[in-house]
């Protein structure tokens, strides 16, 4: 088949180049109308867009908004954990001069440094 259309365009050369013509003017004829827009349909193209672009915008506002919300809950949640682990270290050692103090004789206790 492919022999044959070769055969053709050998023999005819005038005919094929007239239908290669024929089919580029018929695109350039439907691209010249789909690039004609009534200003109804950019209206409402531009519409569409705005509103688009509107989504977009509130969905990064309100994303942006999470992260600040979670950021600040890490943060008091790493404050309270260090705090808390301050706190449970200080009792530690408040914990073991407690017991320094009981097992303490009353002349140690006299001394300054104790």
């Amino acid at each position: 088949m492919r022999q044959k259309r070769h055969k053709d365009i050998k023999m005819n050369p005038q005919q094929e180049k007239s239908k290669v013509e024929t089919a580029v003017s018929e695109t350039e004829a439907t691209a010249s109308q789909a690039d004609v827009k009534t200003p109804e349909a950019e209206i409402s193209r531009l519409e569409e867009e705005v509103t688009e672009l509107s989504d977009k915008y509130l969905r990064a506002m309100a994303e942006f908004e999470n992260y600040r919300r979670r950021t600040i809950a890490e943060k008091s949640d790493w404050i309270r954990t260090a705090t808390q682990k301050l706190a449970l270290d200080i009792c530690d050692v408040v914990d073991n001069f407690e017991r320094a103090f009981v097992n303490a004789k009353q002349e140690d206790l006299d001394n300054p440094f104790v």
